[in-house]
Parts: C-alpha cells; structure tokens; sequence
C-alpha cells in the first residue's frame, strides 16, 4: 500500500461525491484514510477528512460530517494551515448549524 492508493481512492470518492453518490464516497474516503493512517501522512488525513464531511453531509449523516470536519480542522491547525482551517470552520457552521463555541480549538 502507498500514498499513489490513498491518493487514487481519494479521487475515486471525489468522482463519487460529484456524481451524488455519497455513500460510495464516504467507503472511497474511509478507506484512504485507514491507509493513511498506517503510512502516517497526516498532512493528507486533512484533505479527506474535509472532503469526507462534505460527503456524509451530502448523505445527510450531520453528526459523523461534523466528527470527520472536527477531526480535519485540529489537523489543519496542528499544521499551521490557517486558510483551510478557517474554510473547515465555516463548513461547520454553514452545514450542519455548528456554533461557534461548539468548535473546539
């Protein structure tokens, strides 16, 4: 397993999401992010953690969506990533009605 998988099942979920297939994508995703996990590329874990609240929200799974965001916003501001932290935040607030005080730091 390499990063060339995750990076291929990331895409893979991406199509998936674009095309309203939500729940294949969630599967596209987790999977990348096991593998990823395994490889300790947490730089990437970030991206698809976004993307995977993007699509659990899509399948209209808010509490998991606003976990998988969670879990990419500490990433992001972990590595020093303010611009995608502050999209990940305003995700949150905008989709799943997450306020303010509600997101941890």
């Amino acid at each position: 397993m390499t990063g060339a998988e995750a990076a291929t099942l990331h895409s893979l979920g991406h199509l998936a999401h674009r095309d309203a297939r939500p729940g294949e994508a969630v599967s596209y995703y987790t999977r990348a992010l096991a593998l990823l996990d395994r490889l300790g590329h947490s730089y990437l874990q970030a991206g698809i953690l976004e993307h995977l609240g993007d699509a659990l929200a899509g399948a209209g799974r808010a509490g998991p969506a606003r976990g998988a965001w969670q879990r990419a916003l500490d990433l992001y501001r972990g590595q020093h990533r303010a611009a995608a932290a502050d999209r990940v935040r305003h995700r949150m607030v905008g989709r799943v009605g997450t306020q303010n005080a509600d997101i941890t730091a």
